[in-house]
C-alpha cells in the first residue's frame, strides 16, 4: 500500500504488519520495500498502536488530472488536489476529464462566437431559420449561417 508521511510529505510503498511482544500487547511495524536490504524491507518505524501508526502516517491516493481552458482558451492539465481553484474549474463546467474533451469545448466556443458575430439569437415566436429544433433569427443585413457551426453546437453526437 502507499502511505504519505504527514511531517515529511514522503510517499512510500509499505507493508504493515503487528506481532505481539509481551500479553496483549502488540508491536506495529511499518516498512518500505527495498531491494538493497537482505530483507526486502527496510523499517520505517515501529509503533505501539495503531493510532500512532495512523498520527505518523496516511494513505496516500494519486491525485486526479484534469483539462481545463485558460483565460486564452488553451487547453491545459493540472493536478485536481481539491483546492478552491479545482473547485471554481468544476462550478463553471471548466473541468474535462480529457485533452479531446476540453479541445472539443474550445471549438463550441469558438463556433458560438461565429454565430454570435453574425448576429445569430434564439427566438420565441418569430422563425427566421431553423435547424433541427432549433429556430434563430438574424440581424440585418442578413449574412449566411455555417451548418458546421450548428452541428458542432446542437446537433451530433451528446
Amino acid at each position: 500500500m502507499r502511505l504519505k508521511n504527514r511531517r515529511t510529505g514522503e510517499v512510500k510503498e509499505v507493508i504493515v504488519g503487528g506481532y505481539p511482544v509481551s500479553g496483549k500487547t502488540k508491536m506495529w511495524e511499518c516498512s518500505e520495500v527495498d531491494t538493497n536490504e537482505e530483507t526486502g524491507y527496510k523499517s520505517l518505524g515501529t509503533y505501539t498502536s495503531l493510532a500512532e501508526l495512523n498520527a505518523e502516517w496516511e494513505d496516500y491516493e494519486e491525485p486526479k488530472e484534469y483539462w481545463y481552458l485558460s483565460g486564452r482558451g488553451e487547453v491545459r492539465c493540472i493536478e485536481d488536489d481539491g483546492v478552491k481553484f479545482d473547485k471554481d474549474h468544476k462550478e463553471i463546467g471548466n473541468y474535462f476529464e480529457t485533452k479531446e474533451e476540453a479541445e472539443q469545448a474550445v471549438e463550441k466556443l469558438k463556433a458560438w462566437k461565429r454565430l454570435k458575430d453574425k448576429g445569430f439569437k434564439f427566438i420565441d415566436n418569430k422563425i427566421i431559420g431553423e435547424y433541427g429544433n432549433v429556430s434563430y433569427r438574424l440581424t440585418y443585413p442578413a449574412t449566411t449561417i455555417e451548418e458546421q457551426d450548428l452541428d458542432l453546437l446542437f446537433g451530433g453526437e451528446e
